[in-house]
């Protein structure tokens, strides 16, 4: 029972039960709006290729450019704040994704600046958000938060990877052998 409890001890603590649990829940819909996005993104264009990488690119471009900055804004200001600032940011960037598309009014363009914009607002959510764990719970259980913290990041990495792989052609799946030995990708096969 002891191990039980040191495997799940920074749960015992109720911000980071809450937060935890919303960031999986806000994960699987962060999951449903990529593929939504990038399934209207490869409808638009006719199924173009190029132009669904183009906007995953560019969801990610703003991580590259931006990310040090992101880091910045994360250590400089109330983590709080900042991360209600950039989980408003994203949530009107679905509302707006939602507007265009349900008013028929949607054309790439829009997607590409609305991806962007999503992508500006992930590039500080994301170290805000991963640093933000440390304020949650008492050092003590620091090592333990930070490890549930990891295990939700490399699932939503491995789920990526797997609904990318799923959506390739058959012919350019990968197959098992190239794929790293990881339970998740086993589930997407």
């Amino acid at each position: 029972m002891k191990s039980v409890r040191g495997t799940f001890q920074s749960m015992h603590v109720r911000n980071f039960r809450l937060f935890f649990t919303g960031q999986l829940i806000s994960q699987g819909g962060t999951w449903m709006q990529t593929i939504a996005l990038n399934w209207l993104v490869l409808h638009l264009s006719h199924n173009n290729g190029f132009l669904v990488g183009l906007a995953i690119a560019l969801q990610f471009l703003p991580t590259l450019l931006f990310g040090v900055w992101g880091g910045a804004i994360a250590d400089r200001f109330d983590k709080r704040k900042v991360l209600l600032c950039t989980q408003v940011a994203m949530a009107a960037v679905a509302v707006v994704l939602t507007l265009v598309d349900v008013t028929g009014i949607v054309q790439l363009w829009m997607l590409y600046v609305l991806v962007f914009t999503y992508g500006l607002a992930l590039a500080v959510d994301n170290p805000t958000r991963q640093s933000f764990v440390s304020e949650l719970v008492p050092a003590a259980d620091l090592p333990n938060a930070i490890v549930f913290s990891s295990v939700r990041i490399r699932t939503t990495l491995q789920s990526d990877f797997g609904v990318s792989c799923r959506t390739q052609s058959s012919s350019t799946k990968p197959s098992s052998a190239q794929l790293p030995s990881i339970p998740t990708f086993r589930l997407n096969e």
